[in-house]
């Protein structure tokens, strides 16, 4: 059995996906569980009886839950001759975010980054910094810039120009109060636009963000590679790139990067065909048309020197940020804190309106945000 908090669509197409590979080890079947992320979460972390029917074999879980199932003792590491083969075929980064020191975890399958999305009609050249984004004359009904306050993925990248993001030995990251009061400080003008706030926290934001920018009435904002399809159906310009830093002159940021990846039980039965099923979904033709058609980007150093890594314009600004991002290690220390800060971010869903700069820093000195 294999579990995995993917989507409707996106989980079609593992399944099938892994059914082929199957086939050729000579496997009836393989059957796929689809739980919600908080599902899988809580059945892998309270720990899994080994009589269990709805025990998995493999599981799809994103590289920051790694070094706390690892610590567990739910997944069992990666035999070194198998990573032997993992160096010769996969990007570096992906190989990095699923080691934990030594050890390697997991088969990395997909990588997801967020980029900045612009409709170049708005700008005479590629924003340099978010600010010049905000200040940039747009019509009256245009908002300038949305992304997700309540995600850390978006947040962070802006943290960093501010200087807020440290990473310690072992790419753990750190991150200070201070620095995300500055953002709400920085951000604040955009606010001031009706519906703007809307367009940074809440539910369905994608959607919303998506919408906006088919109508021509939101000029930017972070987005993930799955929605690229979306966005060429709207029939607006487009352009990608790595997040720009949020201040003027400001220094360089790393869009975090996730993965995707595929861990094996250590109470399986069958830990060697799990094994074999997660290695094959590293393979050049499964892992390129799996990716392509749940719109992840590849983890084979391969992928990016097709002609098809530079198709559109669009997944060459992704594979930028990419290539330019930083792998969340794949430590309890990480995950943590990145918990830590989502926790107060959320929070953030419950108000209907942006927080004064001297709201947040009362509400963080609380304890309520």
């Amino acid at each position: 059995m294999v579990a995995t908090s993917w989507g409707p669509a996106a989980a079609s197409v593992l399944h099938r996906e892994l059914l082929t590979v199957a086939k050729e080890f000579e496997v009836v079947d393989v059957e796929l569980r689809v739980l919600s992320m908080s599902g899988l979460q809580d059945s892998l972390t309270r720990g899994l009886a080994a009589g269990d029917e709805n025990r998995p074999d493999l599981v799809i879980v994103p590289n920051a839950w790694l070094g706390q199932l690892a610590q567990r003792g739910t997944i069992t590491e990666l035999p070194l001759s198998r990573v032997a083969h993992l160096q010769e075929q996969l990007v570096g980064q992906a190989l990095l975010a699923v080691s934990d020191r030594d050890r390697v975890l997991a088969y990395p399958v997909s990588a997801e980054v967020f980029a900045f999305v612009y409709n170049p009609k708005y700008f005479t050249s590629p924003p340099a910094s978010i600010e010049e984004v905000l200040a940039a004359a747009l019509p009256s009904d245009t908002l300038p810039f949305a992304c997700d306050l309540t995600n850390p993925f978006h947040v962070v990248p802006l943290l960093e120009s501010l200087g807020g993001i440290e990473f310690t030995s072992g790419d753990v990251l750190t991150w200070n109060k201070a620095s995300l009061i500055e953002l709400f400080r920085r951000l604040a003008p955009l606010w001031k636009d009706e519906g703007a706030w809307r367009t940074c926290r809440g539910e369905d934001l994608e959607s919303l963000q998506v919408q906006l920018f088919a109508e021509g009435r939101l000029a930017s904002f972070l987005g993930g590679p799955w929605l690229l399809e979306a966005l060429d159906k709207t029939g607006q310009p487009l352009a990608v790139d790595p997040i720009p830093s949020l201040v003027k002159g400001g220094p360089p940021v790393h869009s975090l990067v996730s993965y995707q990846c595929a861990a094996v039980l250590q109470q399986s039965a069958w830990v060697d065909l799990a094994l074999d099923l997660a290695e094959r979904l590293t393979d050049r033709n499964t892992n390129d048309r799996l990716n392509r058609l749940t719109r992840r980007l590849p983890v084979r150093a391969d992928a990016y020197r097709s002609q098809e890594a530079v198709r559109s314009a669009g997944t060459v600004g992704f594979l930028r940020a990419l290539e330019g991002g930083r792998p969340l290690g794949a430590t309890t220390k990480s995950l943590q804190a990145l918990d830590s800060l989502a926790g107060l971010l959320w929070q953030l869903t419950l108000r209907t309106s942006p927080p004064t700069v001297e709201e947040s820093r009362t509400m963080l000195e609380s304890g309520t945000l």
